[in-house]
């Protein structure tokens, strides 16, 4: 394979086929090869580059496949799961197909996540029936007790909790988090109860 020709002879055969495409007279393509050292055919594919695309070099040809998944799509898809991360790859699908009108494959949208360094993890579970003014109000009702008036309790139990989505998407090295209404299964506890006195 022959090298490529170096940029001060390629910008020297752009000014003389510049200049014959105004309409001034000007040498043959033998002639132009001859003063700047090259072939026939480096001249004639600098001039088709030059029609075609502006610029002595064609632009390099895209090495992978063309995206499926247009940014705007990712960009609603991170929002709604950033709400529900616990989606299934095929109700995203169904999302995308709903928002966009366009039929993805699962494989093309996990594709896309990885590429977007989103991944699938552990969820952190939040109990949607929390209320922190009761939390606040149970503590200051319990720091007028004293430590004799106290039971201690050692919770030690198995949830056989049922329908509950374990797993996630967000992006690489944060936690998705999952707040939903807690409903438990068949449970099973020990409770040990301890007071100050034993």
């Amino acid at each position: 394979i022959a090298p490529n020709l170096a940029l001060h002879k390629r910008v020297l055969i752009q000014s003389i086929i510049g200049s014959k495409l105004k309409g001034n007279d000007g040498p043959k393509d033998n002639e132009i090869a001859e003063i700047a050292g090259c072939t026939d055919r480096a001249v004639r594919r600098i001039r088709s580059n030059l029609l075609r695309f502006g610029s002595t070099t064609a632009p390099p040809n895209g090495a992978s496949r063309p995206k499926t998944v247009a940014p705007p799509m990712l960009t609603a898809l991170f929002n709604q799961l950033s709400l529900n991360p616990c989606m299934r790859l095929e109700d995203v699908a169904d999302f995308l197909r709903n928002e966009f009108d366009v039929d993805l494959t699962r494989f093309s949208i996990s594709r896309a996540l990885k590429k977007a360094k989103w991944s699938k993890k552990c969820t952190q579970n939040v109990a949607r029936e929390r209320n922190p003014d009761l939390r606040d109000e149970y503590m200051y009702e319990v720091s007028f007790l004293r430590s004799e008036q106290l039971v201690f309790i050692d919770e030690t139990g198995v949830n056989k909790s049922i329908g509950i989505k374990r797993k996630g998407w967000a992006p690489r090295g944060k936690r998705p988090c999952q707040i939903r209404r807690f409903h438990r299964g068949r449970r099973f506890q020990i409770l040990p109860a301890y007071t100050q006195d034993g």
